[in-house]
């Protein structure tokens, strides 16, 4: 009998005579057969890692540690082990291992009290102080705070790139109105009588959902004799 050992280290067993070929697995030499190691499966969503990376092959009755790190500008969301939450924690050991194991973690972006994400204003070079106040500046000048622009899904450093109506004109078709905006957040057109009318809510006529142009026309028909104001208004 001769012992062949492959580069990832399987060692196959073959005898002279029948050409026969055995697969020795490593565990088997240093554990015996019936001492098989256990598979902790491990992954890490996006915006974050584990160490050690992945999934690892562990002896039985033996212990590992994994800690769970978020990237810059995230957080650690949720962690499962087996399948049951363990809420977000920044480690988990595995103890006298007996049996294949799971582990998964996700991430998610850490937002100021208006719902921006930092990693955006980073992104925006909004970096002056607090992420909390430079969320309500308009370094552009365009009329809206970083915070708006984030929910419109526009360029916070481009006054041109701004969500407002930019046309009303009546036709014989109707009244057409056209706006501009951003491309991944929820549009809405909405129309009131009486701007003066604080306690009436403005009336959605048209919702526009993400991915859309970046310019938006709509025909409405409004009723004879009737004052009505239209907005734009957008979020995610």
């Amino acid at each position: 009998m001769s012992l062949i050992v492959t580069r990832d280290y399987t060692i196959y067993a073959t005898l002279i005579y029948p050409f026969t070929l055995f697969r020795i697995d490593p565990w088997q030499l240093s554990l015996g057969a019936d001492r098989k190691p256990f598979l902790i499966n491990a992954t890490a969503g996006p915006h974050g890692a584990l160490n050690p990376p992945g999934s690892v092959w562990v002896e039985p009755d033996s212990d590992l540690t994994y800690t769970i790190t978020a990237d810059t500008y995230f957080h650690t969301d949720s962690v499962k082990i087996n399948g049951t939450e363990a809420g977000p924690i920044a480690t988990h050991t595995f103890t006298n291992l007996n049996s294949h194991q799971m582990l998964t973690a996700d991430f998610a972006p850490i937002l100021t009290s208006r719902g921006t994400p930092e990693w955006w204003l980073n992104q925006a070079n909004l970096t002056n102080g607090s992420f909390e106040a430079t969320e309500t500046t308009d370094l552009d000048q365009d009329g809206l705070t970083a915070w708006q622009e984030w929910q419109a899904d526009t360029d916070p450093n481009d006054p041109a790139d701004v969500l407002k109506l930019t046309g009303v004109q009546m036709g014989e078709s109707g009244l057409s109105l056209n706006w501009q905006g951003g491309n991944a957040s929820r549009q809405y057109l909405e129309t009131k009588q009486n701007l003066s009318d604080t306690g009436t809510p403005w009336s959605v006529i048209f919702t526009n959902y993400p991915p859309m142009l970046s310019s938006q026309t709509l025909l409405d028909w409004p009723r004879t004799n009737q004052t009505l104001f239209y907005r734009i208004r957008a979020e995610r």
